[in-house]
């Protein structure tokens, strides 16, 4: 599931985060396939603001991956025109902090920007100011802007491995102060593991999800696990986010967006 969700997370990142807390209801439904929790966060968080024209975005993630490392991926692309069916050609070496991405080509002269790194030096790129830097092309002009990257998530639940669907399970992880927007909390169904292993269970792929505040506790209950059977596979999300626009000076438009995520293994029991 996290190599699945590192794969999901380069798209549809495309606007500004704007939601507000209050509004936001706790929502149960089956994913159709390539929706995972990151996309329901961009989805449920970005609203009005997908319908803003931008000429691209430039996105940073960190990933618990539970084996004492971070995970990063920086991804970019850009438009050369407002519908967006040109890439522009090669805007230089992308940097966000201490990630960087120099690009590479995909075809037809275009270039994308992804990078997909481990280690810890880079753990100094979140919970702080980060400025984006763009040096730009013909296509792309370049533009340097700061905005507040949360700090990496780092999940624990107190019930191991198997959660008892009545008793649920209590979260924890590190809060972030500054983030004023909350954390989405998801419970992914894993449908495709659970049918492997047993052939009556559902395979379809289904979630849960809400958003609350960023205290750094949560009581996954019941209702939580309703949406997955007995002896199924589960996952528990944590993700927060921020996001800004960045404008040239001849008024084109970049998205930027940082988000954060963390994830727990479960099997569900009656």
């Amino acid at each position: 599931m996290k190599s699945m969700l590192k794969i999901r997370s380069v798209m549809g990142l495309l606007a500004l985060l704007c939601f507000v807390l209050a509004c936001s209801q706790p929502s149960e439904e089956p994913t159709p396939e390539g929706l995972s929790p990151l996309a329901l966060f961009e989805k449920s968080l970005l609203g009005d603001s997908l319908d803003v024209p931008t000429d691209g975005y430039f996105v940073i993630n960190s990933v618990d991956n539970k084996e004492g490392m971070q995970h990063y991926t920086l991804s970019a692309t850009f438009y050369t025109n407002a519908d967006r069916t040109g890439l522009a050609r090669n805007a230089g070496l992308l940097k966000a902090g201490n990630l960087q991405s120099a690009g590479k080509p995909i075809g037809n002269g275009h270039f994308s920007y992804y990078e997909n790194i481990r280690g810890t030096s880079y753990q100094n790129s979140f919970g702080k100011d980060l400025t984006y830097e763009v040096p730009g092309s013909a296509d792309i002009p370049g533009f340097v802007q700061t905005m507040y990257v949360p700090k990496e998530v780092v999940l624990n639940h107190d019930a191991g491995f198997f959660v008892s669907k009545s008793q649920g399970t209590r979260l924890s992880w590190n809060s972030d102060s500054r983030n004023g927007f909350g954390v989405l909390m998801a419970v992914m169904y894993d449908g495709i593991e659970s049918n492997l292993r047993n052939a009556s269970l559902p395979v379809q792929d289904a979630i849960f999800y809400r958003f609350i505040p960023d205290t750094g506790q949560y009581q996954i209950t019941s209702q939580d696990l309703a949406h997955v059977p007995s002896g199924g596979f589960a996952n528990i999300y944590i993700i927060r986010g921020n996001a800004g626009l960045a404008q040239s000076s001849t008024g084109r438009k970049i998205h930027l967006l940082a988000y954060a995520t963390s994830n727990e293994r479960i099997v569900v029991q009656n």
